[in-house]
């Protein structure tokens, strides 16, 4: 199967085929910004174009901003911030949606290909790298292990920006019933790597689970080992309370970008009122997302996948 192109392959392209290209890509957003941090662009001398940074009157003005400095051969690599509010004078966007982005415009040269070419390898390989953005250009840095954004800005002359590429956020679900298989239906769609716990390898549920990347089954849900990962997300939907509380034990004092445990109200109060008598602290059982989901009234195993879902969204995208 043939890996998909992205943004790198086709500078790299371009590039190949002598075609100058411009980088457009966004270092931070804050508040209502349709460009999100890390949403990139490239455009070429010949109005080609691959990505996007928000769309709407700022994008194109900026894509004609990067058309015109190629047409006049000059080399360029800044910073513009952009404001989406009406009324202001400087640096404003021309939308109104009210958030900023900062964005870095940079005419692609020699000295960048060997980084873009080694992310898209990465990305062939189905493997990761990081991207770091400075005024220099572009470069890969071995063995990253910070944030997976982050930006730091003194100035339009020094500052950095890491980004991990090829990164996809983890989901562990704990439990492979008929929600679970809805929600690793989701979560695939939405380009989350699935990771599925049960201790049951005869159902038909787990049979009928295209969706995840790997499965793992334990002899009892109190043998998990799933390490502490501030960017991992974490559904316990096991089959009863005595195996929701032994996966929830099993993961105590753990810390996770998101935990929730599917069943009712009053089941969840019950059980945690009895961890918290046994001993687990009250700062890990109230990192618990419980009941889980968005209170849309689900239903059905789908609908309530939905709710799960979109609350996992909710805390991915949160400012």
């Amino acid at each position: 199967m043939t890996p998909s192109p992205s943004i790198w392959h086709f500078i790299e392209n371009h590039r190949r085929d002598g075609n100058a290209c411009v980088l457009l890509y966004v270092l931070n957003s804050v508040g209502s910004s349709p460009g999100r941090q890390g949403f990139c662009m490239a455009v070429t001398r010949d109005s080609q174009m691959y990505g996007s940074i928000g769309g709407g009157i700022m994008e194109h003005k900026w894509v004609e901003f990067a058309k015109k400095m190629m047409d006049e051969n000059q080399g360029f690599s800044l910073v513009r911030d952009q404001i989406h509010q009406d009324g202001i004078r400087d640096n404003r966007s021309g939308m109104i949606c009210s958030g900023e982005q900062k964005i870095f415009i940079h005419l692609i040269q020699d000295s960048d290909i060997p980084a873009i070419q080694s992310i898209a390898k990465s990305l062939d390989d189905k493997s990761t790298t990081c991207l770091k953005l400075d005024p220099k250009g572009l470069h890969i840095v071995p063995d990253y292990s910070g944030d997976i954004q982050y930006l730091d800005f003194l100035d339009e002359s020094n500052w950095s920006y890491h980004g991990v590429i090829g990164h996809k956020p983890i989901a562990h679900i704990i439990g492979g019933g008929h929600c679970s298989l809805a929600l690793s239906q989701l979560l695939d769609s939405l380009g989350f790597r699935i990771y599925l716990y049960e201790t049951r390898p005869e159902l038909n549920t787990i049979a009928a689970n295209h969706f995840i990347h790997k499965l793992e089954i334990l002899p009892q849900y109190s043998k998990l080992e799933i390490p502490s990962d501030i960017h991992a997300y974490v559904v316990i939907m096991t089959f009863g309370y005595r195996t929701d509380k032994e996966a929830i034990q099993a993961l105590t004092n753990k810390k996770f970008k998101y935990l929730g445990v599917l069943g009712s109200k009053n089941k969840m109060q019950q059980l945690l009122q009895e961890l918290a008598s046994q001993g687990v602290s009250s700062s890990f059982l109230d990192s618990i997302f419980t009941p889980i989901g968005l209170p849309i009234r689900s239903q059905t195993p789908m609908e309530i996948a939905v709710s799960i879902a979109a609350q996992m969204i909710q805390i991915k995208n949160k400012d």
